[in-house]
């Protein structure tokens, strides 16, 4: 085995750590209006959050189905020891039904509330300009576009997470008799 001394082990450590750093990742988006976010599929599509609002990622866990709540809540999860309802874009949309083998949690959060959705996969994150989001395209339905911010590229469509969360339509407070 090859001796080395301190300072040569020091200085090829550094050396594989500048090539492991993620800077693109780790520094701010370069303008003010580029915003980081999370990327996901369902149903073939992209999607995206502002990555601000996602609290984490995770792999979907066991749903407990609610009674009394519309079809697109999927239910509830437990995610340390915090019971957070999942919300179902797909049946949101109006998407294709299906439910993927390895599907994901994406933890939404906005002050003390928090919405789980379910995403086929989580793509990764990446940077959008909010300056070249585009409007709805004409074939997408009012469910498809009642919580969009618009139309990136690739396409992606850019989800307002904030109005997920307060639109008091998915609200989870329903009573059984």
């Amino acid at each position: 085995m090859l001796q080395t001394d301190g300072a040569e082990e020091r200085r090829i450590l550094q050396e594989r750590a500048k090539i492991l750093a993620r800077p693109d990742v780790v520094e701010a988006a370069d303008s003010a209006d580029e915003i980081y976010v999370v990327q996901f599929l369902v149903a073939g599509q992209s999607y995206a959050f502002d990555g601000s609002m996602v609290r984490e990622v995770s792999p979907c866990k066991q749903l407990t189905r609610i009674p009394c709540t519309p079809r697109f809540i999927a239910g509830v999860v437990n995610v340390r020891s915090e019971i957070i309802p999942v919300l179902d874009i797909r049946n949101l949309f109006q998407l294709p039904a299906g439910w993927p083998n390895n599907c994901k949690l994406i933890v939404l959060q906005s002050a003390d509330t928090r919405l789980g959705v379910l995403a086929d996969d989580v793509i990764g994150v990446t940077t959008l300009s909010l300056a070249r989001l585009q409007p709805p395209l004409p074939n997408m339905t009012p469910e498809q576009t009642r919580y969009m911010r618009g139309l990136a590229d690739g396409p992606i469509i850019f989800i307002d997470a904030q109005s997920l969360i307060d639109d008091p339509q998915i609200a989870v407070n329903e009573t059984v008799d």
